[in-house]
């Protein structure tokens, strides 16, 4: 099940632009269903893992590009 919620979290992600719809929605859907998991299962370390690897992701959405579209290292 956790394969599954992170592979609708990458499809969504793929989009570097985020300018796709469905596969931005995608990704929000991946994080709700990673909540979701976490929320059910706190004690196993697999789905909270997920959530804080799909949030810290989420997180960077806006500056992994530059305004020419090349990708910034996480340094910058």
């Amino acid at each position: 099940v956790l394969e599954a919620i992170y592979a609708a979290f990458a499809e969504g992600w793929t989009d570097p632009a985020g300018t796709e719809t469905r596969r931005r929605n995608l990704a929000t859907e991946g994080i709700w269903l990673g909540r979701l998991a976490a929320s059910l299962m706190p004690d196993e370390p697999e789905a909270v893992g997920l959530l804080a690897l799909m949030l810290f992701a989420e997180a960077r959405r806006a500056a992994r590009r530059s305004p020419e579209g090349d990708f910034v290292p996480l340094a910058e």
